[in-house]
């Protein structure tokens, strides 16, 4: 087998056109999701909402189509669930991040909701990632209710987390949205803060039902190469054991299976810093690329709408094993030297 392979070798689930995509239907009696209603894009080809959610640059031509066409899952979303506070009701106190002002003495208490600064959070990360790289929306956080924990209770988590083997992080061609929403899963049962961040390639120049533009997002590890149009993972704010200050963690094994990494580092490790990006910090309900809002989004976290995703994210994930596991056998085939000692055991 030839070391590596990409997206169109034959390993990557194939387009429906119609039905539950990925396993779903193995999840009995699960509730689909609102909007999984099938639309029809211009080609004439039927396509679900999961099609769409597709990172894999293959799939980028559906996500450009969706934006005409009548009917559109992103319609219904908009109706979703999820409102900004009306109650009158003074706002919890806020975080200084990154700044001078950032002390031990500002950590919000466990389960507290916490008024994270995500303009300001946003401004430096767009100041670390130079001219190229943009907010593209400020998400209204101040639900981000959980425990801001120290960066060493954080990697306690990180190492919870690898210990799932359920979770298919080295299957980098699709599935990061599955992936980073059962790990989401797992933080806001600890009780952490916890929200996604969201990286994606900047409008193409020229003809924009382009199928594939001229730049796209990459990673690789030893059994395959991955290009993509949009990238998500989890996002907790941690403080650092020794200063207190805040900042924002990427928990993403499918770039780093040692510890979190800082925003920038993440989005670096896929970006070639040679084209436009735009990047969303948003709530971890979010189960899609966000949509440009000029006016923000102020949607608040629901609970109920996290978990109508979890039965699909679960569903892709099983399916991505299995796939991933094939890889593997065939992989390793051909590199028996590089077979972990625990596999070669009978």
């Amino acid at each position: 087998m030839i070391r590596g392979i990409t997206p169109g070798d034959g390993y990557e689930a194939p387009l429906k056109t119609a039905g539950p995509l990925r396993g779903e239907s193995e999840e009995k009696g699960a509730p689909e999701p609102a909007d999984s209603a099938e639309i029809t894009i211009p080609t004439g080809k039927s396509v679900t909402a999961q099609d769409m959610r597709k990172a894999s640059i293959d799939y980028y031509h559906l996500h450009k189509k969706r934006k005409e066409a009548p009917g559109s899952y992103s319609k219904a979303r908009a109706k979703a669930p999820g409102t900004t506070n009306k109650s009158g009701s003074s706002a919890p106190k806020t975080i200084t991040l990154f700044g001078a002002e950032s002390s031990v003495t500002d950590i919000i208490s466990p389960m507290e909701n916490s008024a994270i600064d995500i303009k300001q959070f946003d401004r430096k990360l767009e100041t670390e990632l130079g001219t190229l790289a943009k907010a593209q929306n400020t998400w209204d956080l101040q639900g981000l209710d959980g425990e801001i924990p120290s960066l060493s209770k954080l990697q306690d988590s990180f190492e919870k987390i690898k210990m799932d083997k359920s979770v298919p992080w080295e299957y980098i061609i699709d599935g990061c949205y599955a992936r980073a929403h059962v790990t989401c899963e797992k933080l806001l049962n600890e009780g952490l803060n916890c929200g996604k961040m969201y990286v994606m390639i900047g409008d193409t120049p020229g003809d924009p039902w382009s199928p594939f533009p001229e730049y796209r997002l990459k990673s690789e590890n030893k059994f395959m190469k991955a290009e993509w149009w949009y990238h998500v993972a989890p996002l907790v704010f941690a403080k650092d054991d020794k200063t207190g200050q805040v900042e924002g963690y990427i928990l993403d094994l499918a770039v780093n299976n040692k510890n979190p990494i800082k925003a920038s580092e993440w989005i670096n490790s896929c970006w070639s810093r040679d084209f436009p990006i735009q990047f969303d910090t948003t709530h971890a309900d979010i189960y899609e690329p966000p949509e440009q809002s000029p006016e923000g989004n102020t949607q608040q976290f629901s609970r109920k709408r996290f978990d109508q995703y979890l039965p699909e994210a679960r569903g892709t994930d099983k399916e991505y094993s299995r796939v991933l596991a094939k890889i593997k056998k065939d992989y390793y085939a051909h590199h028996p030297d590089e077979k972990p000692e625990d596999k070669k055991r009978v």
